[in-house]
């Protein structure tokens, strides 16, 4: 089984022959790379340019907008 991150961010595991994925080649790999994705953001290359120039510009509204969506979507 091959375990990949699409061009989305997103994790995706399986037989993926067309699709191009970042290199990771196993499940410690792939937790890592969500880990630095999530601990060290890069807003200067942005998946979502709009949340990029919300964390550049307004850290706090940036901040209380990942909370809420944290709440919404991961937490139920």
């Amino acid at each position: 089984m091959r375990s990949c991150l699409n061009a989305n961010y997103a994790l995706v595991m399986g037989p993926i022959p067309l699709l191009k994925c970042v290199g990771v080649s196993n499940m410690t790999q792939v937790l890592l790379s969500i880990c630095s994705l999530l601990t060290d953001p890069n807003p200067d290359d942005p998946l979502v340019p709009e949340i990029a120039h919300m964390y550049k510009t307004d850290r706090n509204k940036y901040e209380a907008t990942a909370r809420s969506w944290t709440q919404k979507y991961a937490m139920g």
